[in-house]
């Protein structure tokens, strides 16, 4: 006993006393008064007080608390029953615990569809005390950075048509009486797909005449769609009828109902985002 204590006097980290009997830990206030140790004449030191619950035949550790911090700390020992204690040499003042060190990257899960819902796991940190995470998603801007999305601080969250093309991130901060960490980011998930938007109108080449063929072009679309669903329509006196018949195909041959009628073509594109908002092509001539 009377030893030095080991250990790094910062929240959070452990203090070993040398080997004893029975220890008993105590800690100083120096910006209150002094704290004097005098070895084995300890029980004329001043400003010390003890430590709740750190003392005993088996507290030779003694881990450090937001209480200790700006403390001094040391232990008394004695090596059997009726010795005397002796002080070890003070420690301190004890620092604030270091702010938490990232030792895994956080991730994603969830399908890249508008709709759906991501969710961020925090990643690995190590803290010597206990810790918050706070997040932020984001979203690629095109000029190879993320901007934060407005609100998104959740677990989860749930794509909209905004994210349609871009990538998606989480960043975490963890933070603990010592401060807050570095940034962690995730990395990207995405594009994210979004329902096809059509860019130019269907359109109709051929002649509008009975027994001619139409040939329709699904137009341009974002989204990358996989499927588009086609049907002729005839004019029905400024309102427009699906023509029947399986009408659905990429070509139609004009018969006697559509004289003196015009016939457009209606398109939806669809992909796993799901189906688009219906564009038409300009009607024929009657």
């Amino acid at each position: 006993p009377g030893g030095p204590i080991s250990g790094t006097p910062q929240v959070g980290e452990t203090l070993t006393a040398s080997p004893a009997h029975v220890y008993h830990w105590q800690r100083c206030n120096p910006a209150a008064g002094p704290c004097t140790t005098s070895g084995a004449m300890w029980l004329l030191d001043q400003g010390w007080s003890d430590i709740p619950g750190a003392q005993g035949h088996n507290d030779s550790a003694y881990t450090l608390t937001d209480a200790d911090l700006g403390k001094m700390i040391r232990v008394l020992g004695k090596d059997f029953h009726l010795a005397p204690f002796v002080s070890s040499p003070a420690v301190g003042p004890v620092g604030g615990a270091a702010p938490p060190l990232n030792t895994g990257l956080p991730s994603i899960t969830g399908d890249a569809i508008v709709g759906s819902i991501l969710t961020a796991d925090d990643g690995a940190w190590q803290s010597a005390v206990d810790f918050e995470t706070t997040r932020q998603w984001l979203r690629s801007n095109g000029s190879g950075g993320f901007d934060p999305i407005p609100g998104a601080t959740g677990e989860n969250y749930e794509l909209d048509a905004a994210d349609a093309g871009h990538t998606i991130a989480v960043r975490v901060v963890a933070t603990n009486s010592g401060g807050s960490s570095a940034q962690a980011t995730s990395a990207a998930v995405g594009p994210v797909v979004g329902e096809p938007v059509n860019l130019e109108p269907p359109s109709i080449s051929g002649s509008a005449i009975e027994g001619e063929t139409l040939t329709g072009d699904d137009g341009t679309w974002s989204g990358d769609p996989t499927t588009f669903a086609r049907q002729w329509q005839r004019s029905n006196g400024g309102a427009w009828d699906d023509i029947a018949a399986g009408a659905t195909g990429a070509t139609y041959e004009l018969t006697v109902p559509d004289v003196n009628r015009r016939v457009r073509l209606r398109v939806v594109a669809s992909n796993s985002g799901g189906d688009s908002d219906p564009a038409f092509s300009e009607p024929t001539d009657v």
